[in-house]
Formats: structure tokens, C-alpha cells, sequence
């Protein structure tokens, strides 16, 4: 291979690693996606569906656990947390 085509080469891999380097710091530079957050109808519906099939002490547990008495104490972003807790009890009911 001579050099020019050697040279050629290394200017063409030099601009792919620079399109690169672009793409990871405009990747980088995004904004965090942002988590979707459940509304607190949604949640206490939720919850109450659960609590008509027979959880409302295990619900009050978790609640509890949570360091709160009701519900309405509860953060928003502790919803989706005492959900995937009180969905994994009703599904080790089944």
C-alpha cells in the first residue's frame, strides 16, 4: 500500500472517530429522560382495586413501611415504588 493511499485512509478513520466523538457528546448533553410519573388518582385507584380483592392489610403494610399511615402522606415518587410492592404480593397470591 503506498502512503498516499495509507493517508487516505487514516483522514477518512479520523473523520468517523470525530463523527463519533460528536454523537457521544451531544448524547452526553441531552437532557435525562424523564420518568414518567403516576398521578395520584391513578395510584389510589390502583390501590383500591387491590384492596377489594383482599389486600387492605397488606397494602397497609407496605404503606406503613413506607413510614406514612395513609396514603395521601406518600410522595409521588413513592407511588410506582409501593406498587411494584403491592402488585408482587397479589401475584404471589395467585
Amino acid at each position: 500500500m503506498t502512503n498516499s493511499k495509507v493517508i487516505e485512509k487514516l483522514n477518512a478513520i479520523s473523520v468517523l472517530l470525530n463523527e463519533i466523538i460528536s454523537l457521544l457528546k451531544e448524547e452526553k448533553n441531552a437532557p435525562a429522560e424523564e420518568t414518567k410519573t403516576i398521578s395520584f388518582e391513578d395510584f389510589k385507584s390502583e390501590l383500591i382495586d387491590y384492596a377489594r380483592d383482599g389486600l387492605s392489610s397488606e397494602i397497609r403494610d407496605v404503606i406503613e413501611k413506607h413510614g406514612v399511615n395513609k396514603i395521601s402522606e406518600l410522595k409521588p415518587n413513592q407511588y410506582e415504588e409501593v406498587l411494584i410492592e403491592v402488585r408482587g404480593i397479589a401475584n404471589g397470591r395467585k
